[in-house]
């Protein structure tokens, strides 16, 4: 906020200084106010209703996010409003997350840290006590293999995986990364680690339903650093929490985005051992951050010195 306040460019800044976000009926009386540009997160929705709001003065929305399931995109293009966001940036340590996630489901963190705070390890070391998988020499399959998926796939090959990827078309840098083109129900069947890192659109959401959990080999993990809305949340609390037996199908999942999200206390996924939930923290390292947040500012101060964007949404369709 610094950089706007103490740029020429920029003449008056409104900030808002509350700990949740703006409600959208206030956000959207905040645009039609008179701005040129909105500095937004994923917590602030810019609707159609908004964008009609602020017109014809607003320019440019720029969202601290790589993620724009919060924008009306077709209502921004169709209004001449500019889309600005920061991607690459937090693609390491997404990426990084996507690996721990791993690691939690096939070992069973969450059921090792309750039983260390609870008090209830057994009295002497048992060799056949709390027994995860191994992510060395898993197969594994990731959904979508864009940015984010091909880093995830780097890091994986250190752990002698075997990966695989389901696209709509051929990923160029496939090979080099050694991930081989499957179908969904194949990547499915075979992978021991599932890892959704594709777009949140019409077509995605709920892709992974029941049937899709139930087709699942057998002592799978789920992990989840995408969307929260590609998961039928009650699907999988059928699976793993309602008709759960052991050995049998989905055998744990691990979630940095829910949908809701957040989920609410008591939801049954949150009190399943076999759940690892984090809350939306894919990028939460204080160098990724100040990335996005630079990012996210320059875009401002680019538009408001009549220069391209750093990052810029092209067309619509959310």
């Amino acid at each position: 906020m610094a950089a706007l306040a103490n740029s020429p460019a920029i003449g008056e800044l409104l900030t808002h200084t509350g700990a949740a976000p703006m409600k959208p009926s206030d956000l959207a009386a905040a645009a039609a106010s008179g701005v040129d540009a909105m500095l937004v997160t994923l917590a602030d929705r810019v609707t159609p209703e908004l964008l009609a709001a602020a017109a014809p003065r607003l320019a440019l929305v720029s969202t601290l996010s790589v993620g724009l399931d919060h924008i009306a995109l077709d209502a921004a293009a169709a209004a001449g409003v500019a889309v600005g966001y920061t991607p690459h940036v937090l693609t390491a340590s997404t990426a990084d997350l996507a690996v721990g996630l791993s690691l939690a489901a096939l070992r069973r963190f969450r059921a090792g840290t309750e039983a260390s705070i609870g008090g209830t390890c057994p009295p002497a070391w048992s060799p056949d006590w709390l027994l995860g998988a191994d992510l060395t020499g898993a197969t594994v399959g990731i959904v979508g293999l864009g940015r984010i998926g091909r880093a995830v796939a780097k890091r994986l090959a250190g752990f002698d995986t075997t990966l695989l990827y389901a696209a709509p078309r051929e990923v160029a840098e496939a090979t080099d990364l050694g991930v081989t083109r499957v179908g969904l129900p194949e990547l499915l069947a075979r992978s021991d680690v599932v890892l959704p890192l594709c777009p949140s659109s019409k077509a995605t959401a709920g892709m992974f339903d029941e049937a899709a959990f139930r087709s699942m080999k057998p002592g799978s993990v789920f992990v989840n650093v995408a969307r929260g809305e590609l998961v039928d949340t009650a699907a999988l609390v059928r699976v793993l929490v309602d008709d759960w037996v052991p050995g049998v199908g989905l055998a744990g999942a691990a979630l940095d985005v829910t949908d809701p999200e957040p989920l609410p206390v008591g939801h049954p996924l949150l009190g399943c051992e076999r759940v690892f939930v984090l809350p939306h923290v894919g990028s939460a390292t204080a160098k990724t951050r100040t990335a996005m947040a630079m990012m996210a500012v320059g875009n401002i101060l680019a538009a408001a010195n009549g220069q391209p964007l750093l990052a810029r949404v092209e067309g619509g369709s959310k």
